[in-house]
């Protein structure tokens, strides 16, 4: 046992150095077993603040051209937390601004194990904030009082560097780089043709976009540029000693932007052609950058990169988009492509560059025509393009919103009538995205084949709820009993019996998930398999109808649903893969009103895998890849099934209008701990063993530069 001085210089020891040991004493005697925790968070100096009874935490915070923007997490050890707000008070008075409040934090949970800090996470956007001001929480406690903590101290760290100033710093080249690059000579050197539409630009921005060019470390392009009178004098002061680089027409105020920008693509003698913002701004390695993955990739018709936003006055980057590689379910519903592309002369010349009907969804029409007509498109996962936040986000004129609904709705019917694709568009869950209604063929029997065991309660329920809520009338419930051993059970399942819809098989060997979905698929009459676990409770009504859609094209293989936790935070947004074979959920108890990282949860994408628990697939397709490998007996079993799938070519979508509860991890039954930990152990290695080259390469539909190690789609360095 130590004595009182020894025990006294052993924690000083574990202490950071300068920490007062007297004043860490305090704290812990004024917290009491908070004190624990307060400690914990010394040790590990993670930047957890501790204001009496309250932990804080400010994950973001950022202040450009008026808009402040804050996001982080706050809970009371003793008691719940009534609202969250934002006081900013000022000489001349104070203002109080409302934040998002209760959002799910399991991260914090999981880490403190208080209740009170499951749903402590904040939110809050301010339009019109110029910075000057003192800035605190305003927190409401459940019994009345309400406590100001100012957080000026933790905000001014924030804005001298976040996760995303640290991936700059850590990720882009510096001007030693930037030289070596100039002097690089790639085996092909493409040229570059870069169309500039400016009209009614601000002159000073447009500057700022010249340079921009002007300033690439690859040199082969040329400057495709159309200005009006207002601008002409900025652009021959800006590139006087490249004129011979420079291609310009004159145009008016008003002229159509496709129209002038396809005169000047008629113009242009590069190889690429590039459509970049009258002022948006590239930066200087971004043609060096699409040069090198040209090389390294050989034919290339699309080449669309990562890209972010950019304060007016060059000095602040943030919002950083870091793309999935091409999804075409995703683009789909939402134009996520943004600007940052590049497209081979050849390809724009073929399908006929911009059509000017489009006006602001010419570009949306634009590429979908491309997609048609070739397979060589490709995603640089670096940063290659800042986006101006005045300017609109499509390159095309801008026009109303219900405007640009209707002109996309047109470009997306236009393209599936051209693909043969009987579909139907409305709008999506938030503006600017679609919702694709997929027409189905000839209402095929769909066979929805349910594991048992036990359990009867869950099992009621979930088969009450297909019954109840299901709009799609042709299926059949196959239901595999597994060792049941309750009296309950059977009287269940001689209930179900006697709906024509039900049959009961009997499974009498250990259970093992891939061979009793297997066992049940031989002896399904439908087209098409459903599997479902025996815990999912359905929530949408046309929820057959969201995945068959999907499930009924040649392209695709697989296809999941949206699956929430009882209470409606997202358990399945679909299935991510490291590059280390760790399997995570996409945007695991994100609310389900949340839209996720790039929207995503609220998405219709391409990924590598969905979930068993909830999973559709053609009879052919799973025959034709052998079903479940029933060497997983328990875990990775679906993860698997989705990657030979997609090694046969076809796609695995994720939709979330197809939206179910899941209460998770009640089909597998009572398996001894032990028994358990062994299987996911050998599963573990044998799934890693059998994906490693493909792991090495990374997930195709998780971006490079994003991690696993903070919260998914977190930035990485």
């Amino acid at each position: 046992m130590f004595s009182g001085d020894g025990m006294k210089t052993f924690i000083k020891r574990l202490l950071p150095e300068g920490t007062k040991f007297r004043s860490l004493i305090k704290n812990i005697y004024l917290l009491g077993i908070r004190g624990k925790l307060f400690l914990k968070e010394k040790l590990f100096g993670n930047g957890v603040s501790v204001y009496k009874d309250t932990f804080f935490h400010i994950d973001f915070f950022s202040n450009d051209d008026g808009i402040l923007k804050i996001d982080g997490w706050l809970f009371n050890t003793k008691q719940r937390i009534s609202s969250i707000n934002l006081l900013i008070k000022r000489k001349s008075g104070q203002r109080i601004f409302a934040l998002y409040n209760f959002l799910k934090r399991e991260d914090v949970y999981n880490h403190f194990g208080n209740i009170n800090a499951k749903n402590s996470g904040f939110s809050g956007v301010i339009i019109g904030f110029d910075g000057v001001g003192k800035l605190s929480l305003l927190v409401k406690l459940g019994n009345g009082k309400t406590k100001k903590i100012s957080i000026d101290k933790r905000v001014n760290k924030l804005l001298q560097k976040n996760d995303y100033d640290s991936w700059i710093e850590k990720n882009e080249p510096n001007s030693s780089i930037l030289k070596k690059q100039r002097r690089l000579i790639f085996r092909y050197q493409p040229k570059f043709s870069i169309i500039v539409v400016a009209t009614s630009t601000d002159n000073d921005l447009l500057r700022e976009t010249l340079k921009s060019v002007l300033s690439q470390t690859y040199s082969n392009w040329e400057l495709c540029i159309a200005t009006d009178t207002s601008s002409e004098g900025v652009l021959r002061e800006e590139v006087s000693a490249f004129w011979g680089k420079i291609r310009h027409i004159s145009i008016g105020k008003k002229e159509n932007y496709a129209n002038v920008a396809n005169r000047l693509a008629g113009e242009a003698r590069g190889d690429y052609v590039m459509f970049l913002g009258a002022m948006d701004v590239l930066p200087a390695f971004s043609l060096f950058e699409i040069t090198r993955w040209i090389n390294k990739n050989g034919h290339v018709d699309l080449i669309y990169s990562d890209e972010d936003r950019i304060s007016n006055s060059l000095s602040k980057r943030y919002e950083p988009l870091f793309k999935p590689d091409f999804s075409i379910d995703m683009f789909r519903s939402f134009n996520y492509l943004g600007r940052a592309l590049a497209v081979s002369r050849n390809i724009g010349e073929y399908v006929g560059w911009f059509r000017s009907e489009f006006k602001g969804a010419c570009e949306f029409d634009f590429l979908f025509r491309i997609y048609e007509n070739t397979d060589a498109i490709y995603h640089v996962p670096k940063i290659l393009y800042h986006r101006r936040d005045i300017s609109s986000y499509a390159v095309c004129e801008i026009t109303t919103e219900s405007e640009y609904n209707k002109l996309a709705k047109k470009a997306l019917k236009e393209h599936f009538d051209r693909m043969d694709i009987n579909a139907n568009i409305s709008e999506g869950m938030f503006i600017n995205s679609f919702k694709i209604n997929y027409v189905i063929d000839n209402s095929p029997l769909i066979s929805i084949i349910i594991p048992n065991k036990d359990q009867e309660n869950y099992l009621r329920r979930c088969v009450n709820s297909i019954f109840d809520k299901t709009s799609y009338k042709n299926y059949e419930i196959i239901i595999i009993e597994n060792g049941s051993t309750k009296k309950s059970t059977f009287e269940l399942y001689d209930e179900l019996s006697k709906d024509s819809r039900v049959s009961i098989i009997n499974w009498d060997r250990e259970f093992n998930y891939s061979a009793v979905n297997n066992f049940a698929a031989k002896q399904a009459k439908g087209d098409y398999y459903l599997f479902l676990n025996n815990d999912i409770k359905v929530l949408s009504s046309d929820w057959i109808e969201a995945m068959l859609g999907y499930a009924q094209r040649e392209d695709v293989g697989a296809v999941g649903a949206k699956l929430y936790y009882a209470d409606e935070t997202i358990q399945h947004g679909g299935i991510i893969i490291g590059n280390d074979g760790f399997v995570e959920h996409a945007h695991r108890y994100l609310s389900k009103y949340e839209k996720g990282y790039m929207n995503r949860a609220m998405l219709p994408q391409n990924l590598s895998a969905v979930t068993g628990a909830c999973l559709m697939i053609r009879k052919d397709v799973f025959n034709e890849v052998g079903g479940f490998d029933e060497k997983f007996v328990v875990d990775y079993n679906d993860v698997d099934l989705c990657l030979r799938i997609r090694k046969k070519n076809y796609l695995v979508v994720w939709t979330p209008y197809s939206q179910l509860y899941h209460f998770e991890s009640k089909t597998r039954g009572n398996v001894d701990n032990r028994y358990k930990l062994y299987l996911h152990k050998n599963e573990n290695q044998l799934f890693i063993k059998r994906w490693a080259v493909d792991f090495s390469k990374g997930d195709p539909y998780y971006n490079p530069n994003l991690t696993f190690k903070k919260k998914i789609f977190s930035i990485g360095a």
